[in-house]
């Protein structure tokens, strides 16, 4: 029992069995020591009304323990001996910050609990022995700040005056400060003739995962439409994957906040990151010509109408648009655009008989892009010979 100096009672110890002659000594650190007659033990108590260990003699205790200026324990018991006991419990320390990936230089603090508060701890950064005497071997106390700005391996150890020593604690430290950074980009920025179903992939230098504003990722058109697009990482590289094809022919814009993404350790881009491509337009084609290539018997008034896959202006080469005989002569013609449909009238009758050879290079048309033919186009027809 433990009594305030009002009289009042403090706290209670139960041992578990009678106390016969034995009466407490009292160590520095208010450590409570008594003999138990009863169960043949001596109990050391925390000065907070918790066990701190107990050592078995197999005999009733009859005596009351002395401490040694060592910490040593010195009890007699009904075995005929005198026991010197000491301390075996090892001090214990933590750890703040454990070890692990950093993004940022760390402090580290280590906090040694040690029943009898006079534990020595010792750390190296270096990887080497605490527990030997070196020169790497520093001394840590309350004030002490390890700071950690690279890779580091921090082992520390605590041993008190009765040689009670813990194990070797390790920590392993890796300070990251490589900016994390978009290594390609596929469309490249800038790109045009992109395939309208093209699923973009951006690789990054490191490893990546989803940020705190990774929704906010987009791809937008260049008249600023949102362009619905399914995300995903894999390593270090982001696909968006369009739900539905790109518009023809337009720029598109993707976005990626500076903080979408990060790295293993927390890092995100330095700013926002931009790139742009545009979508392949659709390259005018012939869709069908009057009169058809090959046919025959075509009367020699005969206007020819030949319509293209989309609406067309004149091209670069539009006056290089001929009609031609078999004999090389060039038929004269008027030409004229309306919507898809190019017109070419002649001026006067075709020959009698004669085959005709319409070509129109590449660039004599264009679509509202500027996109002209992929090649030149021929077709020939033969007029009545009647």
């Amino acid at each position: 029992m433990t009594i305030n100096p009002d009289g009042k009672t403090r706290w209670e110890y139960d041992m578990g069995s009678s106390i016969y002659y034995s009466s407490p000594a009292i160590g520095s650190d208010g450590t409570i020591y008594l003999g138990d007659g009863g169960d043949d033990k001596v109990y050391v108590i925390n000065p907070n009304n918790t066990l701190k260990w107990e050592y078995k003699t197999n005999y009733p205790i009859f005596s009351s323990p002395a401490i040694g200026s060592d910490g040593t324990i010195y009890i007699g018991s009904n075995d005929n001996y005198l026991h010197a006991i000491l301390d075996k419990t090892p001090p214990t320390i933590t750890v703040n910050p454990a070890g692990g990936l950093y993004n940022t230089n760390m402090t580290v603090t280590l906090n040694t609990t040690d029943p009898d508060s006079t534990a020595t701890t010792y750390y190296t950064l270096n990887g080497s022995n605490p527990q030997l005497v070196s020169s790497a071997r520093l001394v840590y106390n309350n004030s002490t700040l390890i700071n950690i700005n690279q890779i580091t391996t921090l082992k520390y150890s605590a041993v008190d005056p009765t040689g009670n020593c813990n194990p070797i604690y390790i920590q392993t430290y890796t300070i990251t400060n490589i900016p994390l950074a978009v290594i390609t980009t596929d469309p490249a920025n800038y790109m045009v003739n992109v395939p309208n179903n093209k699923v973009i992939k951006i690789t990054f230098n490191e490893p990546v995962t989803a940020g705190s504003v990774y929704n906010s990722i987009t791809v937008k058109n260049s008249a600023g439409a949102l362009k619905q697009m399914i995300a995903s990482i894999s390593g270090s590289v982001l696909t968006l994957t369009p739900v539905y094809n790109y518009l023809t022919g337009y720029k598109y814009t993707i976005y990626i906040p500076a903080n979408a993404i990060k790295d293993t350790t927390g890092n995100g881009l330095a700013a926002d990151f931009t790139s742009n491509f545009t979508i392949a337009t659709i390259i005018p084609s012939v869709n069908s010509t009057d009169p058809a290539n090959g046919v025959t018997n075509i009367s020699n008034t005969k206007v020819i109408t030949i319509t293209f896959s989309e609406p067309i202006t004149p091209g670069s080469a539009y006056n290089s648009i001929t009609v031609k005989n078999s004999g090389g002569a060039v038929k004269t013609m008027n030409e004229s655009i309306s919507g898809s449909v190019l017109t070419l009238t002649p001026v006067y009758n075709y020959l009698t008989g004669y085959q005709y050879t319409i070509t129109i290079p590449a660039n004599a048309i264009k679509d509202s892009l500027g996109n002209g033919l992929s090649v030149e186009y021929t077709s020939s027809f033969t007029i009545s010979t009647t």
